[in-house]
């Protein structure tokens, strides 16, 4: 390596330790006053290039790429999506010689290129890193500054489209096996009870308050996850296991109260404790909410993608659409009671048999989700923690005097996956996606099939029987198609950033990799025969 190289490698080292410390030698900034400091911008410069613009006061240095003392400036890359190469051309560099020390520099007002290579111009791109870099007077300042660039290419999407799409998406997640029974019994509920013209409407808008605050709230985190270059997206809570437990535990209340076990005006998800109409209603549009998403409904899975490179207000805007689609049936209610109400049929026998049915549909839910935290936690884990959980809310409605004792203990059960630890279970640790290797062997003439699923993801599962089916799977022996699965049931950086490659950000999602597409072919959320034969030939030289 040499000694310039051990050198500038030390440096590195050095530069990494003392940046960690910015935080507690930045108030010594204070002492220069805000026009006495080094200051840095961002500028666009073309479409594949920005600039980096320094402006140091006359004292003041920064040190130079090239320098053997110091602490050198670094570009560090935190998100990468379709890019090739990022190289950063600096100036001319001047030597410096002070304390018996010789460095390289800057001293006066700077300018830094960086360009930006994609692997697929027509694709669209994005970096997200940071440059860090030392500003020097009487002492150095760690200093950092966001470098933020994406193609025209993930720009250029209809915006009007996306919001029709997430709206569309949200109306869809109403038919989620989680929502169905519980919506479809307190709607038909609400629209039996009082006539249209003497309904109250407060709770009915505590409800749309309720569910709106969760999609502002999961908006605003999925932006700062993102603005530090971390992936997230749709569905993402559910690859932590405790929060899955705490959805299991939503689900047993939602199924005592629609049993009858606890006993309540109307069907509700809510604790069981003394509330107002409202406050009842604000927690159960929260609540419904939360229980929409476990899956990526069709549609939302692009629409939240392309959301991963768009400004807060963009994404804000989104959500606010899918928030409108998942709340259609409130705003009949709310907009054309009358009309609503006749839609209803009429009350009758056939109601228990209704109840009874929605109340299968929700254990079948309880049970898939028993079965998503035994694949995070192992199976004598969740096995245990869900019976005595169950047990618990039990003994709560059926002895008063105990209830808030068992409803803790019941609580508690949802820090069961801290005793996966010592369980059988056998961690998914990051799977290795080469995804630039499917597409070097898709142009030597193969066809590859690759999956991202997760055990709570339902469409996935609506999805897995079709491709494990005899006739999809002559079909991709018959056309010598390779196929990949990737778990993403607990959190992996690795296939987060072969989504984003794809400006996907949620599952399922497919594609397909050929010799007429081998930068791959993204195939829709739900699946048919048909869409996969089409795909594969499409992908294909010669198909057979």
């Amino acid at each position: 390596m040499g000694l310039r190289g051990i050198a500038q490698h030390m440096n590195k080292i050095f530069a990494l330790f003392c940046l960690t410390l910015g935080y507690v030698m930045s108030p010594f900034s204070a002492c220069y006053g805000a026009s006495d400091t080094v200051t840095a911008t961002v500028h666009q410069e073309s479409d594949y290039q920005v600039s980096v613009a320094f402006n140091i006061p006359k004292g003041w240095h920064v040190y130079g790429p090239e320098t053997l003392v110091g602490m050198p400036p670094l570009l560090m890359a935190q998100m990468q999506k379709n890019i090739q190469d990022v190289h950063a051309t600096w100036p001319e560099e001047t030597l410096f010689h002070q304390m018996g020390e010789t460095f390289s520099g800057y001293d006066n007002n700077t300018s830094l290129k960086i360009n930006f290579e994609p692997r697929h111009p027509h694709r669209g791109s994005r970096y997200v890193g940071k440059l860090d870099y030392a500003a020097c007077k009487d002492i150095c300042i760690p200093q950092s500054i966001d470098i933020r660039w994406v193609s025209q290419a993930t720009s250029d999407h209809c915006f009007l489209w996306i919001l029709a799409l997430a709206f569309l998406g949200g109306l869809i997640l109403n038919l989620m096996p989680c929502i169905l029974p519980i919506l479809s019994l307190k709607i038909f509920v609400i629209s039996k009870g009082a006539a249209p013209e003497k309904r109250k409407k407060t709770p009915l808008f505590m409800h749309l308050l309720g569910s709106l605050l969760f999609f502002f709230l999961f908006s605003s985190i999925v932006y700062m996850i993102r603005h530090f270059g971390l992936s997230a997206g749709w569905g993402m809570h559910f690859q932590n296991p405790y929060f899955v437990a705490f959805f299991m535990w939503i689900l047993m209340m939602g199924l005592l109260r629609l049993t009858g076990i606890y006993q309540t005006p109307s069907p509700s998800i809510t604790l069981p404790v003394n509330l107002s109409p409202e406050a009842s209603s604000f927690l159960d549009g929260l609540l419904l909410a939360i229980l929409a998403t476990p899956c990526t409904a069709p549609f939302l899975g692009y629409v939240s993608g392309l959301s991963l490179t768009m400004p807060y207000g963009d994404i804000t805007l989104i959500f606010l659409c899918i928030w409108l689609g998942f709340n259609v049936p409130y705003w009949m209610l709310i907009l054309a009671p009358k009309f609503t109400h006749s839609l209803m049929p009429k009350p009758g026998k056939w109601m228990k048999g209704f109840t009874y049915f929605m109340v299968m549909l929700l254990g079948m839910s309880l049970l898939w989700i028993l079965w998503v935290l035994s694949v995070q936690v192992g199976q004598k884990v969740a096995l245990m923690g869900g019976a005595v959980m169950l047990l618990s809310l039990l003994a709560a409605a059926k002895l008063p005097r105990g209830r808030v004792l068992f409803l803790l203990l019941s609580l508690g059960c949802i820090s069961l996956p801290l005793l996966s630890l010592h369980s059988e279970r056998v961690v998914n640790f990051n799977q290795a996606v080469d995804f630039r290797g499917y597409e070097e062997r898709a142009q030597q003439g193969e066809t590859i099939f690759v999956r991202v699923g997760a055990a709570w993801c339902l469409t996935c599962m609506a999805n897995e029987p079709l491709i494990h089916s005899e006739k999809v799977q002559q079909l991709m022996g018959t056309q010598n198609v390779q196929q990949y699965y990737l778990d993403w049931t607990d959190r992996s950086l690795e296939i987060g950033q072969f989504l984003s490659e794809y400006d996907r950000d949620g599952v399922p999602f497919y594609v397909l990799y050929g010799p007429q597409k081998p930068e791959g072919l993204v195939l829709p959320e739900v699946l048919t025969y048909d869409t996969l034969r089409g795909a594969i030939k499409s992908v294909q030289q010669n198909a057979k």
